[in-house]
Formats: C-alpha cells, sequence, structure tokens
C-alpha cells in the first residue's frame, strides 16, 4: 500500500508539472487557462506531502487520488486543446459543450431552466465570436 500511495502522488506530480509545460493559450480563453494551470500548481506541497508521509492511507483516500488523477489528466488534455487547437475547432468545441450542456439539461427535464441556460448561452457565444 505503501508503494501505491507513493506512485499515485507522484504520478499526480507528474501531470501538474506536464500542465506546468503548456502555456501560449488562445487569447479568448487566456486567463481561464493560466487561471486553471495555477491553481493546480497549488496542489504540488499536498501531493509531496502524501508522497513522503509515513501514515498508511485507506483503499477510499487510494481510489480518490486516482479519480483526480484521471481529472487532472483531463484539464490537462484541455489545456493542451486551448494551446494547440485551432481557432475555428475550439469555436467548435464550445458549441458542442453547450449542446451536451442543454441535452443534459433537456434529459432531466427542468424547462424552466433551459430557456435561462440557452438565453445565457447565446449571449455568452456572441460574445465569444466577437472576442475571436
Amino acid at each position: 500500500m505503501e508503494e501505491e500511495k507513493a506512485s499515485a502522488a507522484q504520478s499526480l506530480i507528474d501531470v501538474v508539472n506536464e500542465i506546468a509545460a503548456i502555456s501560449d493559450y488562445r487569447i479568448t480563453v487566456k486567463k481561464l487557462c493560466y487561471n486553471l494551470a495555477r491553481r493546480l500548481k497549488l496542489l504540488v506541497p499536498m501531493f509531496e506531502e502524501i508522497r513522503e508521509s509515513n501514515e498508511p492511507i485507506s483503499e477510499d483516500t487510494l481510489k480518490t487520488l486516482m479519480n483526480l488523477k484521471e481529472a487532472m489528466c483531463s484539464a490537462k488534455d484541455y489545456l493542451k486543446f486551448c494551446s494547440q487547437g485551432s481557432k475555428i475547432y475550439l469555436v467548435r468545441f464550445f458549441f458542442d459543450l453547450l449542446a451536451s450542456m442543454i441535452r443534459s439539461v433537456w434529459s432531466l427535464r427542468i424547462f424552466v431552466l433551459v430557456d435561462e441556460l440557452v438565453f445565457s448561452l447565446n449571449e455568452r457565444a456572441t460574445c465569444f465570436v466577437l472576442l475571436w
């Protein structure tokens, strides 16, 4: 278990270091991406503490660390996309994300929120296209 704990913590540190190496985000998402990367870098001391700790951790904690690694890998992929992806694909990705949000709201049968969400998304999409 001690070996798994050290391995999980080290893999999280490695993912954060990979995230720190990503730069040059698109102007439209630059602030959001830098904030996400900065906040993830703040987690490194905690991961180092877990790795160097002599106290055992439970199975649930280990599973949580692995789930956190999966989420951080998704964040890394998103940040890479924001850094290296084309502007047109970024806009398409943005609209696909909006469509999936609307579908999920519809699946929950929350019709009043859908109208508000669509109105809000239309405003944001217009601003996003104008900034582009």
